[in-house]
């Protein structure tokens, strides 16, 4: 197999370049926005939090995760935007660049880049809104720790809840990047509902396996009950379990996803 038919480097980096300048606005048009997103909400969490809650890094942390996974399926959505038209589709499968290498570009800048980068703009948009907010005077001012760049990531410091969501924000954006690949129109929307619905299927099996091993109460039609153990240390099945379904799932669809796009020229 001649492997320069698929990946070549100079090839690669001549596409990268004019994927670069070909969407480069739409790029700095996703961090701007996003940037003026987590600024805005971080100033009004901070504003408000003093008279509902005690904002602490247990706050910050969970939001910063939820906030990822959310920005994270929205850029991961909207990748390979030529193949939203018939006859952008064409030129764009037309380029002189391999599938392979158009494939791997989008993955680059939409998953690898952007997930590294959200981490610093949301410290850094949290650092700035907490600068203004202390030039105000407040009826209950906030004194909120210096958190850290990885707060969001190593708040849990003696179990895998870590791994946890860092598994769960990469593979919820492999799947919107799959989604991107297989859907010609509302790839975005075609991708949620599509793992709505495999989220519920998933939850009615789960929960047809408890009852086929467990006894339920009435009440308890739709409850879920796992046996769970300490494997290793503060390592819990339960937890090993979901993390190895989301390894197994982003392994899966990353290929997919490829072959998806692959159909495309053919």
């Amino acid at each position: 197999m001649n492997l320069q038919k698929h990946f070549h480097v100079k090839r690669f980096y001549t596409y990268l370049k004019f994927d670069l300048r070909l969407n480069g606005k739409t790029y700095l048009f996703y961090f701007t926005g996003l940037i003026i997103f987590l600024f805005i909400l971080a100033f009004f969490t901070l504003a408000t939090a003093s008279n509902r809650v005690d904002f602490n890094e247990s706050y910050y942390s969970p939001l910063g995760v939820f906030l990822q996974s959310l920005t994270c399926v929205l850029v991961s959505g909207t990748s390979f935007p030529a193949l939203r038209s018939h006859s952008k589709s064409i030129n764009y499968l037309l380029l002189p660049a391999s599938i392979f290498e158009k494939f791997l570009v989008q993955f680059i800048i939409r998953i690898l880049v952007f997930v590294s980068l959200f981490l610093p703009l949301y410290w850094l948009s949290y650092k700035c809104a907490y600068g203004i907010y202390d030039l105000f005077s407040w009826e209950n001012p906030l004194k909120i720790d210096s958190f850290h760049l990885l707060s969001p990531i190593d708040w849990h410091k003696d179990n895998i809840d870590t791994l946890v969501a860092v598994s769960t924000v990469i593979a919820l954006s492999v799947f919107a990047f799959t989604g991107a690949a297989y859907f010609k129109k509302y790839a975005l929307f075609k991708s949620v509902f599509v793992f709505m619905l495999v989220a519920l299927g998933y939850f009615l099996f789960m929960v047809c396996l408890s009852h086929l091993y467990y006894y339920h109460k009435p009440k308890e039609l739709f409850d879920i009950k796992l046996r769970s153990y300490n494997m290793i240390e503060n390592i819990k099945s339960s937890d090993f379990f979901i993390i190895i379904q989301l390894i197994g799932t982003t392994l899966f669809l990353i290929p997919m996803s490829y072959f998806y796009l692959k159909e495309r020229k053919v």
